[in-house]
């Protein structure tokens, strides 16, 4: 989806108008306008602005992933105390779909999350991808 497809329905989902966008982030309703259509391209500085009004990752409302928030600070924060966990971690994150796999597991206990990334590390090894 688009960067502008994905601004459009945040914004019908909030229930906002294009006049209160614009409103809200002192634009004019043309430039957003513009942005939805994707005619225009925001600057970092207001995707990182809209990212945090809408509670999204950047990545999700610039259109390169579908999962909305960004997961990976729980389960960094779950695995600290172990740098083995943290290095295949950063390795995991280069891999969307097992990132998908996390999108229920953050809500686990952290020893949880520390097993099935071990449980993870080890298919891993076996089939020779770390």
């Amino acid at each position: 989806m688009s960067f502008g497809k994905r601004l459009r329905k945040l914004r019908k989902n909030r229930g906002l108008t294009l006049t209160q966008m614009a409103d809200k982030f002192h634009k004019t309703k043309a430039t957003f306008s513009a942005y939805e259509n994707n005619k225009r391209k925001p600057s970092i500085d207001l995707v990182a602005e809209l990212a945090d009004f809408f509670n999204v990752s950047i990545d999700y409302l610039m259109g390169k992933t579908d999962m909305k928030e960004d997961k990976t600070d729980d389960i960094r924060k779950a695995i600290e105390d172990n740098p083995e966990l943290a290095e295949y971690w950063d390795h995991v994150l280069k891999r969307e779909q097992l990132q998908l796999m996390f999108d229920q597991a953050k809500d686990l206990p952290d020893e949880a999350i520390k097993d099935v990334i071990k449980i993870m590390m080890r298919i891993d090894k076996e089939e020779g991808n770390y």
